[in-house]
């Protein structure tokens, strides 16, 4: 279900599970966790829930079904893992301009590169 609650995330290769910042994205399956969450910058920070999401991606036809997504408020970024992606059936494909989330052929979502990293408007 989409509840307008718009942003953008990041497509991230080295994250192992989807980390959204704004706990409202995760619909379903919620439960409370307190997980250790180490970023790049080395730094550590907790995940308080986990639990499934719907995002649709801005540009795209369908919205992404993703379980095991947690909820990191203290997340600058929300971060979407390249291989959970291919792990419920999607293909991503990179340019040097831009990022394509496939659903079999059908586009589920677009996202623009910026500096090194690849962003994707989302509504969640």
């Amino acid at each position: 279900m989409h509840d307008g609650h718009a942003g953008e995330a990041t497509v991230d290769s080295g994250a192992a599970v989807r980390m959204m910042k704004n706990e409202r994205i995760i619909a379903s399956s919620r439960r409370k966790v307190s997980t250790d969450i180490n970023t790049a910058g080395n730094t550590s920070v907790k995940a308080n829930l986990d639990g499934r999401a719907k995002v649709l991606m801005i540009g795209g036809a369908n919205s992404v079904d993703m379980s095991r997504v947690l909820s990191v408020p203290y997340l600058r970024d929300n971060l979407l893992s390249v291989g959970g992606l291919c792990d419920v059936a999607h293909t991503v494909i990179f340019t040097n301009i831009e990022c394509t989330v496939l659903n079999g052929t059908t586009i589920v979502g677009r996202g623009e590169r910026k500096g090194v990293v690849y962003v994707f408007g989302i509504m969640g």
